[in-house]
């Protein structure tokens, strides 16, 4: 039997896992006999305590990113993944309160997808989609510590950047004179950073938005302001895909927590990097030391339905614009009812934004033909040809 952990979380850079280390302090040590070196720990929390095993990609980008969650859910059973490291933020210099700074945590609500599309004349077209939706509990308890902060100015993430500082002052913030923390405009001027009254100076501000998965890095201001312009970003990185991707793939729920090291722009540098992310592991402390650690959520395999003889719901997740997939709805639903060997009357998908498809088969024996074939047969060639996974 696999050995269990309420968490994984995953790194793609040397410097952020080193930075996990600093923030589990002496914590987290080597779990040998792998095929990947992993590290683990029992973190004491509020409510108990929380299992937690961590691993880093061999290189950043999607793919490693993805590969390492894979790897994960072979050796072990979890029922969480987490994304630690760092990003580049998005300054709103006329919107205060989407304003992100070097030095802030950002929790993604959504991942949205960077999948080509054409630049033209008023900004990018089409390419975007939003990948499946990060774990909700995690999301509403990184919330729930941002209205703390914002109602209180609690911040239990410093004592762990405090202590992390202590032991290697490397990771610390960096001088504001060697370093300054400031951003090109898409128009090639330097910003302005406005006014935030919950901003306490010295310390991360923690943020609760919309993160994009790029494919490589960006250098651009005029590009980073075209992506968030209609989709509010926060936050920008390289790793996020893959691991949403592996994740609904493997049947665990995942988020996204990432420092800001950079603004995507012209000026670009790695000097804010092993202090965001500290930052990223710290605030990844202080999430799961306040989550109750109890019932185990569901394993990812589509839940039977409650009534046998009655209709089952399946959600499944597929790599296409909302729009196209409307237009191929009829076919969609005729080639998974030859793939069960079933009426088409049997099959029902409903799509909704991010392509999520929600999928209603009339009878246990369309769900069980479902199940069974969900790894080898027509219902496997038929989720690889419509690029569809299933969600949790």
């Amino acid at each position: 039997m696999k050995r269990h952990f309420d968490v994984a979380i995953c790194t793609a850079k040397d410097i952020e896992g080193a930075a996990l280390q600093l923030a589990f302090l002496d914590l987290l040590t080597p779990l040998p006999g792998y095929p990947r070196p992993y590290q683990h720990c029992r973190l004491s929390t509020r409510h108990g305590s929380c299992d937690i095993v961590a691993a880093c990609a061999t290189r950043t980008g999607a793919v490693d990113a993805g590969q390492v969650v894979n790897d994960v859910a072979r050796d072990f059973q979890v029922d969480y993944v987490i994304l630690a490291g760092i990003a580049a933020g998005v300054p709103q210099e006329k919107k205060p309160a989407d304003h992100v700074r070097l030095g802030d945590v950002v929790a993604a609500a959504d991942v949205v997808l960077f999948g080509g599309g054409t630049y033209a004349s008023g900004g990018l077209h089409g390419g975007l989609t939003y990948a499946n939706p990060p774990c909700d509990m995690l999301r509403d308890y990184a919330r729930s510590l941002r209205q703390d902060f914002l109602a209180t100015k609690a911040q239990p993430w410093t004592v762990h950047i405090g202590q992390g500082v202590k032991r290697n002052p490397g990771f610390g913030m960096p001088s504001h004179a060697k370093c300054p923390d400031v951003f090109l405009t898409g128009g090639g001027r330097l910003g302005v950073h406005p006014k935030q009254p919950e901003r306490i100076p010295g310390r991360p501000l923690p943020h609760l938005g919309v993160t994009m998965s790029f494919p490589c890095v960006l250098k651009d201001a005029v590009t980073r302001d075209w992506l968030a312009r209609d989709y509010r970003l926060r936050a920008i990185e390289m790793e996020a895909e893959g691991v949403a991707r592996a994740a609904a793939a493997c049947g665990v729920h995942y988020a996204v927590i990432k420092g800001i090291c950079d603004y995507a722009d012209g000026r670009k540098r790695d000097d804010w990097q092993p202090y965001a992310a500290l930052v990223s592991a710290a605030f990844i402390r202080a999430l799961l030391e306040v989550v109750p650690w109890g019932p185990r959520p569901a394993s990812g395999k589509p839940a039977a339905p409650t009534d046998p003889d009655g209709p089952a719901s399946l959600t499944l997740m597929v790599k296409m614009p909302l729009s196209a997939f409307d237009e191929k709805k009829g076919q969609f639903e005729r080639d998974l009812a030859q793939a069960l060997g079933c009426k088409r009357g049997q099959v029902t998908a409903t799509a909704t934004e991010g392509t999520v498809v929600n999928l209603t088969l009339a009878g246990p024996e369309a769900y069980n033909r479902f199940v069974a074939g969900l790894h080898d047969g027509p219902v496997r060639s038929f989720l690889e040809q419509w690029q569809a996974t299933v969600l949790p």
